[in-house]
């Protein structure tokens, strides 16, 4: 049976391409131990069925990667792959930039999973047989089907199908002369090839999503921050695709990933007494009393050495009485800024406020905050951004091919903001969860 601890890894840590030959060994021993349980072999653990073909060595299986996860740690003999996990995820977080580190541990982990289910097919151990549409469209995107090609049935003959897969791994990394025993050289090397072209791909389709046309919004943001290098806004669009919104326009600020990035919830409290709304800034400025002219001094200061972006969030809509206070806050802020001598304007401040979606509030009163609405994205900035990755002969590194299909199901997808990325996340890049998929790269403000 496979050790999937591997012995030869010894106590160090997997990198993360040891970690997905980990996850394989680890699904392969608990789809093979689902199959053997009792009723003839048809075998089911609440999503995931894994049944023996009639007429071939296969091990036809179907459920979905949270189900196939489930699978795997309830027959799990390695002890430790949450650990290793835990620990690749903690190492993960510290080189990843600031976009990719808000990925939760459970998203890497099914990460983990899908990744599994590539190298199994790389290892041409695994043939997908997920149904698609004509159009090539997942008929359900969340589900995981495919047939896995092993050598023996037979419960007590499995130490075969696991050396099978051991050999196999073993081949395929020695092609790319990257074997899985060798050095720490050699692990990095690994994790580099079972991993590059995904996250290659990933940041391709996350610069096309940006390239997406919010195009009159974005450059309201950019004349703004551009000219002054400071803006209050107040971000109006549905819930679903506010971060996304707030994602596309933070990409627009220079040095965003080193910015002082605060984020500040709007509760009970601070709508019946604003007093409370200087105390959230408690876990980002080190005073003995967060008074406001404090709280206006620590922010300013940080400003000295970095840009500063503050997200003010609120599940309701606000009162012109909490924004009027929130035009004050930062007004003063500015006036603290403008303040400082020899003042680097290299920098941004920004504050976004984000509140519930549609509002009727007169901005006659408010000069300083700038709605930013985001109501729909039409058919044509569809077409345009689908003509886009065609004349630039995109396809390739988005791995899918622009046709008359493609522009056919424009027409069919509406205008609704929401739809219209899932609707791009699950056709034009191919993603089992749509919009899910990538959610984690821009919900670190929700």
């Amino acid at each position: 049976m496979i050790d999937s601890s591997t012995k030869k890894l010894g106590r160090r840590k997997p990198t993360k391409g040891e970690l997905e030959q980990l996850y394989v060994k680890a699904l392969v021993k608990a789809l093979l131990e689902l199959a053997s349980n009792i009723n003839a072999n048809n075998s089911y653990h609440k999503e995931v069925t894994a049944i023996w073909s009639d007429n071939s060595c296969e091990l036809q299986v179907s459920g979905e990667s949270k189900a196939l996860l489930k699978l795997i740690k309830t027959y799990s003999t390695e002890t430790r792959l949450e650990e290793k996990t835990k620990g690749c995820y903690d190492e993960y977080q510290k080189n990843a930039d600031q976009q990719k580190r808000e990925m939760t541990l459970d998203g890497y982990t099914i990460e983990r999973v899908r990744n599994a289910i590539y190298l199994l097919r790389e290892l041409e151990l695994l043939e997908d047989k997920r149904p698609r549409t004509k159009a090539g469209k997942l008929e359900n995107p969340r589900l995981q089907k495919f047939n896995l090609k092993l050598k023996s049935k037979k419960y007590e003959e499995h130490e075969e199908n696991y050396k099978l897969v051991e050999d196999k791994l073993k081949i395929y990394c020695n092609k790319k002369k990257n074997n899985y025993q060798d050095s720490s050289q050699n692990q990095d090397n690994i994790n580099r090839h079972l991993t590059i072209n995904k996250e290659d791909l990933t940041e391709e389709k996350l610069k096309l999503l940006r390239r997406l046309n919010c195009q009159s919004q974005k450059q309201d943001f950019k004349s703004q921050i551009g000219t002054h290098r400071v803006g209050f806004f107040r971000i109006q669009t549905q819930t679903e695709i506010r971060p996304w919104f707030l994602w596309v326009l933070e990409k627009s600020i220079g040095d965003f990933e080193k910015a002082q990035k605060i984020k500040i919830s709007i509760d009970f409290r601070i709508k019946a007494s604003f007093d409370y709304f200087w105390e959230e800034f408690k876990q980002y400025i080190k005073v003995k009393k967060l008074e406001p002219a404090n709280v206006i001094e620590a922010l300013a200061e940080f400003y000295t050495t970095k840009s500063v972006v503050i997200s003010i969030i609120s599940r309701d809509s606000l009162s012109p009485e909490i924004l009027a206070k929130l035009n004050d806050f930062y007004s003063q802020l500015l006036d603290k800024i403008n303040s400082i001598q020899n003042l680097n304007r290299k920098r941004c401040l920004v504050v976004f406020i984000m509140d519930k979606f549609p509002c009727s509030i007169n901005y006659s009163n408010q000069e300083s905050l700038k709605p930013l609405v985001l109501t729909q994205i039409t058919k044509g900035e569809v077409n345009n951004w689908l003509d886009e990755i065609k004349n630039e002969k995109l396809d390739n590194q988005i791995g899918y091919e622009v046709n008359d299909d493609t522009y056919t199901q424009v027409e069919q997808v509406g205008e609704n903001p929401d739809s219209v990325i899932d609707y791009i996340c699950k056709i034009v890049f191919k993603s089992e969860y749509g919009f899910d998929d990538f959610a984690p790269y821009w919900q670190h403000w929700k």
